[in-house]
This record gives C-alpha cells, structure tokens and sequence, in this order.
C-alpha cells in the first residue's frame, strides 16, 4: 500500500512540475504576475502537500509532526546554498548587493525559537502563527502602482488541483520518509524556477516556501482548539513539548543567514556559512528519515 502511494505521489510530482514549468514560461517577467508567481504560487504548491500531516497528531509535537514542520526549511536549507553558491549562481537575474532578505522569513524563525523555549504553549499560539502567514501571503499578493494583472490562471489551477491530490495521499500515514519526498519536490521546483527565472527568482521562492512551510504546519497544531468545539476531545487546549520547534526556527535562521551574507562578506565566509546550513539541514533530514 506504502509504495502504491508513492508510486503515485512521484507521478503527480512530475504533473506538478510539468505545471510549474509551463506556467513559469507564460507567466511576465516584471509585474504582479512575476511577484505573484516567486513568492506566492510556487511556494505554497511546494508545501501544501506537506502542510494537513500534523492534525493526524495533535496536539503533540512528536517525530512525525517535526518532520513536517520543518521540510520545508530543510529544503532551503539544502537548495539556497546551491543557488547562491553552487551551479545556478551565474543563471538569469541573480541575487543583487541591494537585495534584502525579507522580513518575514526572520520573524518566523525568531517566533519558532521562542515557542519552542516555552516548553508548552496554549494551542491558540499556534492560530496565531497561522494567521501571520496568511497576512503574509495575501500582502505579497496586493497590486503596486503600475503592475499588470495579467498571469497564467489556467496553468496555476491545473497545478493547484494536482497539488490537492497530492496533499490527499499525504494524508494517509506514511511517517516520516514523507519529508524526503517533500525535499526533492522543493529541488526540482527551485531548479525549475532557476532555469527559467534566474537565481533571484529561486532563492525567493525557496525562502518563502520555508517561511509558509513552517508557519502554516505549526499554525495547524492551533486548530485542535477549533476542532474541540465541534467535536469532544478529552485533551488540555495545549501544544507540548515545543522544544522540537527549535529545529526548524534554526534552519529558517541559518537560512536568512545565508542569503544575508552574500555580497556582504568576504567569500570564504560566506561558503563557510552556506555549507554549514546546507549540512546541518542534510543532518537533520538523516536523523528525521532515521528516527
């Protein structure tokens, strides 16, 4: 049953990237649409499919749930280092010395880190996180002053319905080796996105999807308070322990780091700090797989 459903998970990850890469030909260069399409669709398609696995799990914050909150930010933490430092530094627009890391990706990271000091939190903390994201999203989404409106509707819905079919099978428990999967789903997108966008366009891309990742997987912990008061569940409306989500505000930190550093300091350092998230984000993907 396990390899039937990743025999399908793989062949809906090809649709999905078939999609992605159809949509990110048509899709303009500048505007609303290439906002839209960097820091909107193609990150949230790279984690929704991971996001629904910790209400299988609530309220705990075991093995599992950490997996998923933090595959995303595992996929940054192996994919920004490549873009910045390795084959695709030199592709389409790159990361320019007045690009700035935004300031959402930091935030979450520092947030994580504090939720994870308090060793237990009240469930509403993490509607709270939920939230946050969701304003994020829809502000990367507002028009600007003389941006066109127009983008590829068609090619998005077709991906966002192979997405939801992939988010379906990730429902049923296949465990931890999920985040392996979800890793490679955000590879090939960001590769896609380098090869067709430019540099610039992927480290957004990935570093948005590791901020929605870990804020809409730990914002769903939240919703066992939601579900309390449609159905009696004999469990405290608390979250505990929090401390596995300092994993992932560490990767997101390390993250922001990476990108931050660039054009800033001297190149030695800086491919000493992109090698280091990139291995302590491939050390955490051994131990989650292995645990």
């Amino acid at each position: 049953m396990t390899a039937g459903l990743f025999i399908l998970m793989l062949l809906m990850l090809v649709a999905m990237l078939a999609c992605i890469d159809r949509a990110s030909v048509v899709t303009p260069a500048g505007g609303r649409p290439a906002r839209l399409l960097e820091s909107v669709w193609v990150p949230l398609l790279m984690v929704l499919p991971n996001t629904a696995a910790p209400l299988r799990h609530l309220p705990q914050v075991g093995v599992d749930v950490l997996a998923n909150v933090s595959s995303a930010a595992i996929g940054a933490g192996i994919v920004i280092p490549w873009m910045l430092l390795g084959p695709g530094r030199d592709r389409g627009r790159t990361w320019g010395v007045d690009d700035a890391v935004p300031m959402g990706w930091p935030v979450l990271g520092v947030l994580l880190l504090l939720m994870a000091v308090a060793d237990s939190i009240p469930t509403g903390a993490g509607l709270v996180v939920f939230a946050l994201v969701t304003v994020l999203a829809w502000c990367q989404s507002i028009p600007r002053a003389g941006e066109s409106y127009g983008g590829p509707g068609a090619g998005w819905l077709l991906a966002a319905a192979v997405c939801s079919v992939m988010a379906w099978l990730t429902s049923f428990a296949l465990g931890a080796h999920t985040v392996l999967l979800t890793v490679c789903v955000q590879i090939g997108v960001c590769w896609i996105i380098c090869h067709r966008r430019g540099q610039r366009a992927a480290v957004l891309a990935a570093g948005w999807a590791a901020a929605f990742g870990v804020g809409m997987t730990t914002g769903l912990l939240g919703h066992s308070q939601v579900m309390a008061t449609i159905i009696p569940i004999p469990w405290l409306p608390i979250i505990e322990p929090t401390w596995p989500l300092s994993i992932p505000g560490l990767l997101v930190m390390l993250m922001c780091g990476c990108v931050a550093v660039q054009h800033h300091w001297p190149r030695l350092w800086q491919w000493a700090w992109g090698v280091g998230t990139a291995a302590f984000s491939l050390g955490v993907l051994a131990w989650l797989i292995g645990s």
